[in-house]
């Protein structure tokens, strides 16, 4: 979303997304207010493209707001419920560091989903002072983690704590008699 008139927005794929067919970076022109929607869908012509877009590079002239998220999203995979919606606000690369921390979300078993993210290639994400993989611009590194942990990235990551569905951890909301 532009903050002002007559603000560029250059929209650079993840290697994971298909952008409506733009596979390189292209630019749009954006008004005060106005917002920009990306969508990225999966044909099944290539499997190294998901409809996933995270790693996907927005960059502008002017501020922006971004906010990422699906319409529906089985975490940590598709085979487990509940499909939910999920949006958040992103923050600029330049905001992110090369550390964070996170805890296990209360009463929730089997571990936690995680998401890393680095805009920088070569960098080695650690967990809990262990390494977890090295991660190229633009992909991300998925992790399920059991109670708190650290992370740390040789360059500055971003990373994302996801509820998983209701099936992974065999938890249902109790059914009140009526």
């Amino acid at each position: 979303m532009a903050t002002v008139d007559n603000t560029t927005v250059t929209i650079t794929p993840s290697p994971t997304a298909n952008l409506m067919n733009h596979t390189n970076s292209y630019s749009t022109n954006l008004l005060q207010g106005e917002t920009y929607q990306i969508s990225s869908y999966y044909d099944g012509a290539d499997d190294t493209i998901t409809n996933d877009v995270t790693g996907t590079r927005i960059t502008s002239d002017k501020p922006v707001a971004v906010f990422a998220g699906a319409s529906l999203a089985n975490v940590p995979a598709e085979k487990y419920a509940c499909a939910n919606p999920l949006v958040q606000e992103q923050m600029p690369v330049d905001s992110w560091g090369t550390q964070a921390l996170a805890m296990g979300f209360a009463g929730r078993m089997n571990g936690d989903s995680y998401r890393v993210l680095t805009a920088t290639n070569n960098t080695v994400v650690s967990t809990n002072g262990v390494a977890a993989g090295t991660i190229q611009a633009g992909h991300f590194l998925d992790l399920l983690i059991e109670g708190p942990v650290q992370f740390q990235g040789s360059q500055p990551i971003q990373v994302a704590h996801f509820a998983n569905g209701t099936d992974f951890d065999g938890l249902r909301p109790l059914k009140k008699a009526v």
